[in-house]
């Protein structure tokens, strides 16, 4: 374990591309900014660990399912299948975001999985998959 002094405004570099600041101390408590990629996720301890004690969930996306999923009570990690999905429209992507949103209050995660090449283009031209973790399969890519 590296230990290291530092006072508020200075700056730790890890690996290039992660950024550690120090912006406050007061008394015990110490306030850091840390800045990273979006695929580099950062969590603190307490939510990580909730989120590793939670359970996966998986879903295959067909038309009918994204709206049925706003109405459910999901926790932990949730995997939403594309593998069937050969089109998205707006609304689905409303439809993911409102998920990816509920889920990231509650700690949890939303993982989007073996899109088509079609939808994958959807996600990335909208920039959608810049904020959501997309997993590809050697099939889809």
């Amino acid at each position: 374990m590296l230990v290291l002094s530092r006072r508020p405004g200075e700056r730790i570099l890890i690996g290039g591309n992660v950024e550690v600041v120090v912006v406050s101390v007061q008394g015990n408590t110490v306030r850091l900014g840390i800045t990273a990629p979006k695929d580099v996720p950062v969590h603190r301890q307490e939510v990580r660990e909730r989120m590793n004690n939670k359970p996966e969930t998986v879903f295959v996306v067909e038309r009918a399912t994204l709206p049925r999923l706003d109405k459910m009570a999901l926790d932990g990690r949730v995997i939403l299948d594309f593998s069937k999905v050969e089109t998205v429209c707006s609304t689905d992507l409303a439809h993911i975001i409102t998920l990816h949103k509920r889920l990231l209050k509650r700690g949890g995660e939303l993982v989007l999985r073996d899109m088509q090449p079609f939808v994958q283009e959807v996600f990335q031209v909208t920039k959608v998959n810049s904020f959501l973790k997309v997993e590809f399969t050697e099939a889809h890519t």
